[in-house]
């Protein structure tokens, strides 16, 4: 059963949240969750309500969510959640039947894409090791084991979808139609974003600096263009020319096996899933 729609004056609490993670699909899960008639996200897409605003108070939180009768699902997509500490407990006492959805990335893959995504502003001048050590918040995120454990003790585990973000690109269409299936929307939707490129972001660099100056939905139009597919297509092409693995020193390459193998494999054995290719 979906969650009531328990009104209150300044709106209703959300019946999913998009979780995480970073680098992993999120943005391109959002527009097809955009998209789909019956269901209603909150703008902007990210609120770090539960991570960084919670001093906002919960009704400038409800405030986000005003539903029309049409919408069957309402919510809202902050990767960021899974791995704050205080998220869980947060979240179940504001939206304790919201569906979560989850998608994780091979944690040495994603460290590296949000290190090249962030390289250009708040990591200027770092190596990627240089980076890993200053903030270790950088591979922390991807210690997914220890996260769920921690949302499992608020949420029950059948609240919680979670997938992987291989699952995502062998099959975008079975992807998203298992989350439309968990938050209870129609899953034969069909979004237009099938099939179009996952987690490319449109010139990173230029973006942070647009959006410094409050002039980030210009780089957001461009996304939605032809230009944006154009952009898109060719920095696909460009990332997929070479093993990003090979731009990380060896060393560096164990280092980090060695770091997630544990709870890696704790992972395995808590989802019984197929974690083919990760240390």
């Amino acid at each position: 059963m979906p969650p009531a729609r328990t009104e209150h004056e300044s709106g209703i609490p959300p019946s999913f949240l998009i979780i995480g993670g970073q680098r992993c699909g999120s943005s391109w899960i959002h527009k097809c969750l955009d998209e789909h008639p019956q269901v209603f996200t909150a703008e902007p897409k990210e609120l770090h309500f539960f991570n960084r605003h919670f001093e906002n108070g919960v009704p400038w939180y409800l405030n986000h969510f005003h539903p029309s009768p049409d919408h069957l699902a309402w919510g809202e997509v902050t990767p960021d959640y899974i791995a704050d500490r205080e998220s869980p407990r947060l979240a179940a006492e504001v939206c304790p039947d919201s569906k979560l959805v989850l998608i994780m990335r091979e944690p040495i893959e994603r460290a590296y894409s949000i290190y090249r995504l962030k390289m250009g502003t708040s990591l200027s001048n770092l190596t990627f090791e240089e980076a890993f050590r200053k903030h270790p918040e950088i591979l922390e995120h991807g210690l997914y084991f220890e996260h769920i454990k921690n949302w499992h003790q608020y949420f029950p585990p059948d609240q919680l979808l979670i997938m992987t973000y291989d699952d995502l690109l062998r099959s975008d269409k079975q992807t998203i139609s298992k989350i439309f299936r968990h938050i209870m929307v129609d899953d034969q939707f069909v979004p237009s974003w099938i099939g179009k490129p996952l987690n490319t972001a449109i010139l990173p660099k230029l973006r942070s600096r647009l959006n410094s100056v409050g002039l980030d939905p210009l780089i957001k139009a461009v996304g939605r263009s032809p230009i944006g597919d154009m952009v898109r297509r060719r920095v696909k092409a460009k990332k997929h020319s070479a093993d990003p693995f090979c731009r990380i020193g060896e060393s560096t390459v164990q280092e980090l096996k060695a770091y997630y193998r544990k709870p890696n494999n704790q992972l395995r054995e808590l989802l019984k899933i197929n974690l083919d290719g990760w240390s």
